[in-house]
């Protein structure tokens, strides 16, 4: 059985718990921002047959909006997975990571769309 005496107790896995729970709460929140964004910009869409997309740059907008919407939710268990994981590195890793991986998708995408 753990006790205080021990030196660790219960505190570095609750401690654990509350980052977990503050980084699923980000994500959650990031997710409703991306959904509430994709209806903001989606009323109207509906004009008919003659209603083009716009420029590359509205088409972009509403693309990482939608994907964000979409990948946020599950996306989750990775996150933080690798962040317990990996815990020799700063806090703000895996979304370092997981935003270079948008930024050169983005990049890819914008290379595809000028050829």
């Amino acid at each position: 059985m753990i006790s205080a005496a021990d030196g660790g107790g219960l505190a570095p896995a609750l401690a654990a718990s509350r980052a977990r729970l503050v980084l699923v709460g980000a994500l959650f929140a990031l997710a409703g921002i991306a959904w509430w964004s994709t209806d903001k910009r989606m009323r109207g869409m509906d004009a008919g047959p003659g209603s083009g997309l716009r420029t590359l740059g509205w088409f972009l907008g509403v693309w990482i909006v939608m994907m964000a919407a979409m990948m946020f939710p599950s996306i989750a268990p990775m996150v933080l997975m690798y962040a317990s994981l990996d815990r020799s590195r700063r806090a703000w890793t895996p979304l370092e990571k997981e935003m270079g991986r948008l930024k050169k998708a983005l990049a890819r995408l914008a290379e595809e769309h000028a050829a």
